[in-house]
């Protein structure tokens, strides 16, 4: 039996490779009759006209991992094609759809000796655009697994070859898979191609990425591919140059509201994740300690502490009443500084009525935010002034519901004051309860009074 795998030619393949869809659109004009050609791995690309489909045999051994690079001829390295691929060996016939979302589908070649790779479609600038010529390469998949806490040499790819460098998504904890120069220095990924179970897919290029079972994404997928990650799932990134590939698996702390500072040791490539307990009521944030002021902003809006970085937070899969905060130092290793974090509970103050008292925010606790209930009965044209402000940093309000009027025929969202703009003035469109946001620079303590008012 094995020698009669092994001595199956093209033409034996080729009933097979006939029963495959086209793939093609409506047209008033034929396809292209399939090129049909013989590659090696190594081998150039094959140039495709528009709608053309294409059959390359060439030789394998049972275990490649192989699969067709299908892009468009000059335009985009990205591969907007859409489609049917499919595999020929000795065992039969297998076949995928192609689409710039789902990607490419890696086949594993069963048995030794001649198969067939196949595509019918079609390549455009978009779906259902005018077709494109293309481009067809035979490449050869080799991975490299990284284990935990470990790392593995890589090497610098080739013409009809794409090296990649893959974790296992492990059944406890988060890693981290980082491509790295032999100068330690963070590689890209090659043409922006992960690799996602069978599949490879096209992504910016990041220089590292992030995984853990029950996670719903690591791409930029749809809703049909945006399922969960589990055990022992196969997710990598395309080397590209030589260097190593590293695995980290991040640190877990867990923390209390509003305990004092915690210090995170700075190293390249682990992250950080922070584990407490909060309720919706608490409006837990997360804040740097000790950043100059202009590295320490305001509000969850900016990720970046200086050299250090975070995820916005959310709630724990398997427990929703903990709240999780990642964040973690340069990749690169620029300014390898320990970084001190806190996790606060937003303070809740009484509510600010149009037309009541004033209500005032202090803390002498660095960073405090604050909200405020703002009872609306009716649309109406307010005022916002703060008064008596002696803070020791910057600080800031929001509204966002609230439309601003600024110049003529112009209106922005979010009424807002702050120590160099003590007056706003806004339109409250709708007769519900808003809410006004009070924050503190991280570093900042202080006390300002804030009163509504209606406009004539």
């Amino acid at each position: 039996m094995r020698r009669m795998i092994v001595g199956v030619t093209s033409a034996a393949l080729l009933p097979l490779l006939l029963t495959g869809t086209t793939g093609g659109s409506a047209s008033a004009d034929p396809a292209p009759d399939v090129k049909r050609v013989e590659r090696a791995y190594g081998d150039g690309a094959v140039r495709l006209e528009a709608r053309q489909g294409v059959d390359v045999t060439f030789r394998a051994r049972r275990g490649d991992r192989v699969m067709l690079d299908v892009r468009m001829h000059r335009i985009y390295d990205k591969s907007p094609c859409w489609g049917t691929q499919a595999l020929v060996d000795g065992r039969g016939r297998r076949t995928a759809p192609l689409d710039p979302i789902s990607g490419t589908r890696v086949f594993k070649v069963r048995t030794t000796g001649r198969a067939v790779l196949s595509f019918r479609g079609r390549c455009a600038s978009g779906k259902g655009h005018t077709p494109h010529a293309a481009w067809a390469q035979l490449t050869k998949v080799r991975t490299r697994e990284v284990q935990r806490n470990a790392r593995t040499s890589v090497r610098e790819p080739r013409r009809g070859y794409v090296d990649i460098a893959y974790v296992r998504v492990a059944h406890d904890g988060r890693d981290t898979l980082t491509l790295r120069a032999p100068d330690g220095s963070v590689q890209e990924i090659r043409r922006g191609r992960v690799l996602v179970g069978n599949r490879v897919v096209w992504q910016v290029a990041v220089p590292a990425m992030s995984v853990e079972a029950g996670q719903r994404y690591v791409l930029d997928y749809p809703s049909d591919y945006n399922a969960r990650l589990t055990s022992g799932q196969v997710v990598g990134m395309a080397v590209g140059e030589s260097g190593y590939a590293e695995s980290l698996q991040a640190n877990e702390h867990r923390v209390a509201l509003d305990d004092p500072a915690l210090t995170l040791p700075a190293e390249p490539g682990r992250e950080h994740i922070l584990i407490y307990e909060a309720t919706p009521e608490d409006r837990a944030y997360v804040i740097p300690v000790g950043l100059p002021s202009q590295q320490a902003h305001l509000d969850d809006a900016h990720l970046r502490w200086g050299t250090w970085r975070r995820y916005p937070g959310g709630p724990d899969d398997d427990n929703p009443s903990l709240q999780r905060t990642i964040v973690f130092s340069d990749r690169e290793g620029a300014d390898p500084q320990s970084q001190q974090v806190r996790v606060r509970r937003t303070v809740r103050v009484p509510d600010l009525v149009v037309g009541g008292a004033a209500v005032t925010f202090a803390s002498a606790d660095p960073g405090t935010r604050f909200v405020s209930t703002i009872p609306v009965s009716a649309a109406d044209m307010v005022r916002l002034t703060a008064s008596n402000a002696s803070a020791t940093g910057p600080w800031e309000t929001d509204v966002p519901p609230v439309s601003v009027l600024c110049d003529r025929d112009c209106y922005q969202t979010g009424l807002t004051v702050r120590p160099e703009e003590l007056v706003a003035d806004g339109w409250i469109h709708r007769a519900k309860s808003h809410e006004l946001l009070f924050y503190f620079e991280p570093n900042a303590t202080g006390s300002v009074t804030l009163q509504l008012t209606d406009i004539p």
